[in-house]
Parts: C-alpha cells; sequence; structure tokens
C-alpha cells in the first residue's frame, strides 16, 4: 500500500482507491452457512429455502456495500500530542471528520495490530482518537503509518485504509528520583 500511495500530506482524504475490504471471520462462517443452505435447498428442490438463501446473500451484499460506504470520505489530520516522560505512554491524537451527510458508525483506528478505540462521528462534525504509544526512549517518538478501519454494519466484512502520517510527539529524559537533602550545617571552607 505504501508503494503504490506513497506518504501522506494532511489533511489525508480517504477516497474509494484506498479503502481495503475483506470479509471477516464471522462473514466466512456466514459464507459457508450460504453455501450449505444453498446445497440443502437443491438437494431437497425446497423453495423457501432458496428465497431464504438468496434474501440473505443480498443482505450480505448490502453489509458489504454500507461497510465500504462508512469509511469512504472520512477526512484524516494529526493532532498536537502533548510531551512525556520516557516509560511513560504517549498520546497521539488522530481527529477524524465526518464530510458526509450521514453518520459514520464504528470507527476504529488501529496500529500494530491493536486497536485503539472505536467511535461515532456525526455529519459533518470532528472526533479525535488517542494512539497509545510506550515512550521508550527519550527524543521524539514518531508513527509513521496507522489505519482507520470498521466492521460496521454486521461484522461480515473489515473496510480498512492505511493512512501515512507522521505523528510526532516530545519525550523528555526520565526524572531522576528525589535524592537525600543537601547537608544543613556549613562548613569551613564553604562547601
Amino acid at each position: 500500500a505504501h508503494k503504490r500511495q506513497g506518504n501522506d500530506t494532511s489533511p489525508v482524504i480517504l477516497t474509494r482507491q484506498r479503502v481495503y475490504i475483506l470479509p471477516t471471520g464471522q462473514g466466512i462462517a456466514f459464507a459457508v452457512l450460504l453455501f450449505a443452505m444453498l446445497m440443502g435447498s437443491m438437494n431437497y428442490n425446497n423453495n423457501l429455502g432458496f428465497v431464504l438463501t438468496f434474501l440473505l446473500a443480498g443482505v450480505a451484499l448490502v453489509s458489504m456495500f454500507h461497510c465500504h460506504r462508512n469509511i469512504v470520505g472520512l477526512v484524516i489530520r494529526p493532532g498536537i500530542a502533548k510531551p512525556v516522560y520516557a516509560g511513560q505512554t504517549a498520546c497521539l491524537p488522530v481527529q477524524i471528520r465526518n464530510s458526509s451527510t450521514t453518520t459514520t458508525h464504528a470507527i476504529a483506528i488501529t496500529h500494530d495490530g491493536l486497536s485503539h478505540g472505536e467511535m461515532s462521528i456525526a455529519p459533518n462534525s470532528v472526533n479525535s482518537l488517542d494512539i497509545r504509544v510506550k515512550a521508550q526512549s527519550r527524543g521524539i517518538l514518531t508513527i509513521s503509518r496507522f489505519g482507520v478501519a470498521t466492521t460496521y454494519p454486521m461484522n461480515l466484512f473489515k473496510a480498512w485504509a492505511w493512512v501515512y502520517l507522521d505523528l510526532n510527539c516530545l519525550v523528555y529524559p526520565r526524572p531522576t528520583p528525589t535524592s537525600l537533602e543537601p547537608p544543613s550545617e556549613s562548613t569551613d571552607t564553604g562547601g
């Protein structure tokens, strides 16, 4: 995906060409169930079985369309992260704007295979999700790739898009533990 679309500049608009979609585990199980229902309907020449099988297949196709449409058109911008100390958890905010006229549901931010929250976004509004990363060492903590994903409406399909924006957070050195107080008496040498 990175070779095809390259690095992004803010803001990133998720177009149809950027969104990938595949069935989830439940979607594959649902397809196997539909195939078994089709074989049973053909074996017993049951017209009501055919009606139910094709009705459920139609519902799955509509679910695929809505899953893809739920994520297309979102506008992604990096937020401003607050500095942290080394060893703490950095919160890198991602602002998501829904520029469509319908509410988007179950939008999640993923990084390194982990989901960092899920939200719904009202039409023409902005919400923010934080990517939480452990700050191991001091300096600039940078995340260059994260995903925006959804499984709405029926968890039969997962639509996602990779976003290649640099999210940065300043990581200060870990403060030393409090030491002993200086001696209360002064010496002859003034030291």
